[in-house]
């Protein structure tokens, strides 16, 4: 139908059907949120450590489906690796976010976590010496427990594999969410994280004497753990919305 038929079908109003992505345009800006843990004692978003310690075999270390230490009520925690005396030991750092004040039917446009760093040690650096984010699945909505130590399956939630040589110490080093960490986004609960370092996460043993280590800021410290979330109205279903246009476009 040519534009002038249109217009006289339609009774002399240029009304026009949107497409989805018009209306998503035409929806309310993009925000962005933070979030952060709740200090110690949590209701629904703890953070903290867990640490499997004393095995001789790197992968039983890696592996252990619980940790034999935790911790959820100090200012700060690390993220290690490390060798010693024929014995090894790995430490993972979990952080969880209640992202449930967030519009369920919000679209989440991009995401970063952002921790501030007060100390870090790399004594081996062999291209694994890096920081990573990666899936975890909180045991317990108040506190970490040793079964989180086992709760990940290694899938990384940034591509931002920061080498500890390239941190920065007292500051704020930022990791970008990819699409499975923002898919892991929780817009109706909590969302959760876990950071470890390359050793633990790509299976590779830490050189004989060595530790690898990356101190974080917690909730209960100066600079609390942030996850940063940009996010949008979301668009309806596939048609339906109509512009009309009148003399307010004149």
């Amino acid at each position: 139908m040519s534009m002038s038929r249109y217009y006289q079908a339609n009774e002399g109003k240029w009304d026009v059907p949107l497409s989805l992505n018009v209306r998503r345009a035409l929806a309310t800006s993009a925000a962005t949120t933070p979030f952060s843990p709740q200090a110690d004692p949590a209701t629904t978003a703890p953070d903290g450590s867990s640490q499997y310690a004393l095995s001789g075999i790197w992968s039983t270390t890696r592996n252990n489906a619980t940790g034999n230490s935790t911790f959820s009520n100090r200012t700060s925690e690390f993220a290690r690796t490390l060798e010693s005396g024929g014995q090894h030991q790995i430490r993972r750092v979990m952080v969880a976010f209640d992202t449930s004040s967030l519009t369920d039917t919000d679209t989440v446009d991009s995401a970063q976590l952002q921790m501030y760093v007060s100390a870090k040690t790399n004594e081996d650096n062999d291209g694994f010496d890096y920081v990573g984010v990666i899936d975890w699945s909180p045991a317990s909505s108040t506190s970490i427990t040793n079964a989180d130590y086992g709760n990940t399956t290694f899938t990384k939630q940034s591509d931002t594999d920061t080498d500890i040589g390239s941190i920065t110490t007292s500051a704020t080093n930022n990791f970008d969410l990819n699409s499975t960490g923002i898919g892991n986004i929780d817009l109706t609960g909590v969302s959760s994280y876990m950071i470890d370092l390359g050793h633990s996460i790509d299976l590779q043993a830490p050189a004989t004497g060595t530790t690898n280590r990356v101190d974080f800021d917690m909730a209960e410290g100066t600079n609390d753990p942030v996850l940063s979330v940009t996010h949008s109205a979301g668009g309806g279903g596939g048609g339906g919305s109509i512009l009309t246009l009148n003399s307010k476009f004149w």
